[in-house]
């Protein structure tokens, strides 16, 4: 009874180790395919993009995709096309489809790699958000990637160019030439100097321009102040060439030819009138060319110059016409003159007689030259 007691309490023991030992393994795997599903995508949803490339430089299937640096898909499968005349590998890429939006049809693909031995991985660019974004099967635009090992090849050419060059300095060096040689550098290092010195010590633009601040902010302001000039120059220059004034006009417009046909015109007729005036016999060929002419100028600037004074008089006051307009108590007395007339009968009626007697007289007059 006890032997059998234990006996059970062993299998007991013993299914529950296996218990536990089946739970752990299946808790590794579940946590294995929750690691493996977060990095390979396989719990989002997914679309397919292409780029083709001449060389692949060593990208495997199952690479990285990154987006600016992100790792957004994997690469699925790499096959060559079934045209023979096509060089071009297929890369077939798998991305995360919340990526869409940020990989436009202006997006690159290339292959990099991490560091100079790392793995490869596809590197995709984001695209301009004025175009639309690829959708599942689409092509991107791809560009070769550049190995490391293309420079490499050219190291022999590149070390045997440095030992030429260095034989031929060596050769130079050494010698009468190499004995001219270091005298010519050994001036023009002394002129270097001289001239840094200058430049130290003198009152020169250079000096000025290195040690004065304010030359160095009066240049700064001169740049500026030439800077401005230009854009204003290039402002208006923009305004000349978009604008529709007489300037824009006169340079682009089709009314240029008919303007400068006009101008032409113009000019004949002024030419035609000058070639009148020089050899006809009007008023103006008289005044230019005749001594009438110059006697008429001069009539003329006496009669100016007689009204001139005669103006002048009157403005002083001289004479009855000066005094009428200049003294105001002549224009009073005349006024009441005047008055005084209009109110004088007996003045009224010599006025009316005077008038009948002259209409007799005049038609007395009219009468005897009828009769004649």
């Amino acid at each position: 009874m006890c032997a059998g007691g234990v006996l059970v309490e062993r299998e007991r023991r013993l299914e529950l180790k296996v218990g536990l030992f089946v739970v752990l393994c299946l808790s590794v795997l579940v946590a294995s395919l929750l690691v493996l599903g977060n990095e390979q995508n396989l719990f989002e949803r997914n679309y397919v993009l292409q780029a083709n490339f001449y060389d692949i430089a060593g990208l495997r299937s199952g690479a990285a995709v990154r987006l600016a640096g992100l790792d957004v898909g994997l690469v699925t499968a790499i096959t060559f096309p079934d045209d023979l005349t096509d060089r071009q590998v297929n890369v077939r890429l798998r991305v995360a489809q919340r990526f869409q939006n940020r990989i436009r049809e202006d997006s690159m693909a290339t292959i990099a790699g991490q560091g100079l031995l790392g793995d490869k991985f596809v590197s995709l660019q984001q695209g301009s958000p004025s175009l639309p974004p690829l959708q599942d099967g689409d092509l991107l635009r791809s560009v070769d990637p550049v190995e490391l090992t293309s420079y490499l090849d050219d190291v022999p050419g590149i070390m045997k160019n440095v030992r030429s060059i260095s034989e031929q300095i060596d050769k130079m060096l050494k010698g009468e030439e190499g004995e001219r040689a270091g005298k010519t550098v050994r001036e023009m290092l002394s002129s270097v100097r001289n001239i840094l010195q200058e430049v130290e010590e003198g009152r020169g633009v250079i000096h000025e321009l290195v040690y004065n601040k304010r030359s160095g902010r009066q240049l700064r302001d001169a740049i500026a102040s030439i800077q401005s000039s230009t854009d204003s120059l290039s402002a208006l220059l923009l305004a000349v060439r978009e604008g529709d004034g007489a300037l824009h006009n006169l340079i682009y417009e089709d009314k240029v030819s008919a303007l400068l046909a006009s101008l032409q015109s113009t000019a004949e007729d002024i030419d035609i009138v000058v070639k009148e005036i020089q050899t006809g016999n009007g008023l103006i060929h008289d005044l230019v060319y005749t001594d009438e002419g110059q006697s008429l100028l001069a009539n003329l600037t006496d009669a100016s110059a007689d009204i001139r004074d005669l103006v002048a008089g009157v403005k002083r006051g001289e004479g009855t016409l000066g005094g009428l307009i200049v003294d105001p108590t002549l224009y009073q007395d005349a006024k009441t003159l005047l008055g005084r007339a209009e109110r004088s009968k007996i003045l009224k009626a010599w006025v009316r007689e005077t008038i009948r007697r002259n209409e007799r007289e005049q038609g007395i007059s009219e009468g005897g030259q009828t009769a004649q």
